[in-house]
C-alpha cells in the first residue's frame, strides 16, 4: 500500500507526459481498484480503453496501409490519429501524403490544423492556419481552422473575426459560426477563467492604477490573454 502510494503520484505524472498511453492509465485503475476508489476506477478505467481505442485503430490502419498505401481516406484517418500526439511535422506530413501534396501547400496547412484543433492541440494548430491564410488569404478551412483554435483557448473575438472571413466565402456556415460563438460566450460567463475574471474587474476599475493591476493579474494567469493584451 505504501508502495503504491508512492507510485501514483509518478504514475500520474507518467499519463499527463504521455497522454495516448494506455499503461499508466491501467495501473492507476488498478490501484484506485484496491484502495476501493470507484469514482478514481472508474475515471482511469474510461481513460485506459480510450487510450486503448487508440491504439488499436491506429496499429490497424498502419497495417491496412502496408497493404494499401495510396489510400487516401485510409491516410486522412491516420493523420487525424497523429494530430491527437501533438506532433505537428508528422501531421503535416500524414496529410501531405494523404493529399498528394507538398507539405507547405495551404490545403495541407490547412487540414492540418484544423486535425490539431480536433486533437486537442489548438495552440499547434494557429501558426499553421495563418500561414496558409498568408499563402491562400481565401482558404476558407484554414480561416474556421483557426477559428476553431482561437475558440478552444478561449479567445472569442479572434475567433469571430475569423469565422467571419471563412463565412465570406462560405456564407451557409454563418449560423453555425454563431452557435459556436454563442456557447463559447455562455461557458465562458458560467465558469470564467480566473484570467478572464481579472480582464472583468479591470474593465470595472475605479482608478487607472486599479486596471493596470488586475489586468497585470491576468496576463500572470494566462500570458496569452488577448484581450488584456488589447487593453494594455
Amino acid at each position: 500500500s505504501g508502495d503504491e502510494s508512492a507510485a501514483r503520484p509518478e504514475l500520474e505524472k507518467a499519463a499527463e507526459l504521455a497522454p495516448l498511453n494506455p499503461l499508466p492509465a491501467q495501473e492507476l485503475r488498478l490501484i484506485a481498484s484496491r484502495k476501493k476508489d470507484t469514482a478514481a476506477e472508474a475515471r482511469w478505467k474510461q481513460e485506459y480503453e480510450r487510450r486503448q481505442t487508440y491504439q488499436t485503430t491506429r496499429r490497424k490502419i498502419e497495417s491496412q496501409l502496408k497493404v494499401t498505401p495510396e489510400n487516401r481516406k485510409l491516410r486522412q484517418e491516420l493523420a487525424g490519429l497523429i494530430a491527437q500526439t501533438g506532433n505537428i511535422e508528422a501531421t503535416v506530413q500524414e496529410w501531405a501524403r494523404a493529399l498528394r501534396q507538398r507539405p507547405d501547400q495551404p490545403t495541407v496547412l490547412a487540414e492540418s490544423a484544423r486535425s490539431l484543433v480536433q486533437g486537442g492541440h489548438p495552440q499547434s494548430a494557429i501558426p499553421l492556419a495563418r500561414q496558409a491564410i498568408q499563402t491562400a488569404p481565401n482558404n476558407i478551412i484554414a480561416y474556421e481552422a483557426l477559428g476553431d483554435a482561437y475558440l478552444a483557448k478561449d479567445w472569442i473575438h479572434e475567433a469571430a473575426v475569423a469565422y467571419q472571413s471563412a463565412a465570406n466565402g462560405a456564407p451557409r456556415q454563418r449560423e453555425i459560426y454563431k452557435e459556436r460563438l454563442a456557447l463559447a460566450a455562455a461557458k465562458r460567463q458560467k465558469n470564467p477563467p480566473k484570467a478572464w475574471q481579472h480582464v472583468l474587474a479591470a474593465r470595472s476599475a475605479a482608478s487607472l492604477e486599479q486596471t493596470i493591476t488586475e489586468l497585470k493579474n491576468a496576463l500572470d494567469d494566462n500570458p496569452e490573454q488577448i484581450e488584456s493584451l488589447r487593453m494594455l
